[in-house]
């Protein structure tokens, strides 16, 4: 049975609250406190009426219409906000243990309060990590960080990689012909290529006193400077080679006309001096109807040519045979002139020399 409108005991809190018979209303009043005169709802009573039955506490709400909400749902929302608090804390400590590397920590010390620990450098090696070493191949492929020093009649031997060659470099102090090669052995191609200055010059088979017809050999006049020689094998194979540089021994000569003899194996070597456009013109022939002479000539700047025969190149001597060269100087400086035997055959003749 419900009770009566009334004032009763405020079932939210201290002092009274008005019951309309079916609900609480939001008429209120503290402790010790009566309604004021005019305000809607009777005034408190000192006492509760004989037929009072609290109402029950689910019914009450202090906005006068029933929240709904009972025990049960009250529990359910408690256990919601206990699942919210226990995710959110499990999230931070997710976030906090990905960032301990690189975030400062907190030790707690119940005594000292908390105390910061600064984080590991990131140099710092882990006991337990190791650097892994390179494959040999991928470590001797790379070049070198210095280059080699070659010193004119020093050989230097050259250990050449798959497909990785080896350079050196040689100082020149002196202007005149310099004779630079290689020697190997039979089973070896090496290839030489010569960085100067002004020019480069590359040599394959052949220019080498070497018993390999495949070593590679340059004679060349050179300006004082450094230059870089870089040797490889042709087929990128890895070899033994070795490098020399030479000063090649020489007279000075003037234009005109000069008997020259070469024994076998040797070479008739002669500097003369050129201006720049000047044009060098070189004319050997052979006493012999049937000599095979060979010309080199090097000009400065790094111009080098050979010729072997003359063809229709230069004035006919009735020789075939007899080479013939004419150059134009790119620069001021020193010619150097080369006869040989074809083959290292001894061969001798006159050569005519012109500049103009």
């Amino acid at each position: 049975m419900s009770s009566a409108a009334g004032w009763y005991p405020d079932p939210y809190g201290p002092g009274t609250r008005y019951w309309d018979g079916q609900r609480w209303t939001e008429q209120s009043s503290p402790p010790g406190q009566s309604v004021p005169n005019g305000q809607n709802g009777p005034q408190p009573q000192a006492e509760q009426p004989s037929n009072y039955t609290p109402p029950h506490r689910a019914e009450a709400s202090p906005y006068g219409e029933s929240s709904g909400l009972d025990g049960a749902a009250l529990g359910v929302v408690g256990v919601l906000a206990l699942v919210l608090v226990l995710a959110l804390g499990g999230l931070i400590a997710v976030l906090a243990t990905s960032h301990q590397n690189t975030t400062p920590s907190w030790d707690l010390d119940e005594a000292a309060g908390p105390q910061l620990q600064e984080p590991a450098p990131e140099d710092a090696a882990s006991p337990e990590e190791t650097t892994p070493e390179e494959p040999e191949e991928t470590m001797r492929s790379q070049p070198a960080e210095e280059d080699t020093s070659l010193v004119l009649g020093q050989p230097v031997q050259l250990s050449l990689s798959r497909h990785t060659p080896e350079q050196a470099t040689l100082t020149v102090e002196e202007p005149g012909p310099y004779h630079i090669y290689t020697t190997s052995s039979g089973t070896v191609d090496p290839v030489l290529d010569i960085y100067g200055p002004a020019a480069s010059h590359s040599a394959d088979d052949g220019g080498s006193p070497s018993s390999n017809g495949r070593d590679a050999g340059l004679r060349l006049s050179l300006e004082p400077g450094e230059y870089e020689i870089e040797v490889s094998e042709y087929y990128g194979d890895p070899a033994e080679v070795t490098l020399t540089a030479e000063s090649v021994e020489f007279e000075e000569i003037s234009t005109g006309r000069h008997d020259f003899s070469v024994a076998p194996g040797e070479e008739w070597v002669r500097v003369i001096d050129v201006s720049a456009l000047d044009t060098l013109t070189v004319d050997v022939r052979s006493s012999d109807g049937d000599g095979d002479a060979v010309l080199e000539a090097s000009l400065p700047g790094g111009l080098v040519e050979d010729n072997d025969d003359r063809g229709s190149r230069g004035p006919d001597t009735g020789n075939v045979f007899d080479p013939y060269l004419q150059l134009d100087a790119p620069e001021d400086g020193t010619a150097t002139i080369i006869i040989s035997g074809y083959s290292g055959q001894p061969v001798e003749g006159e050569v005519r020399i012109e500049v103009r």
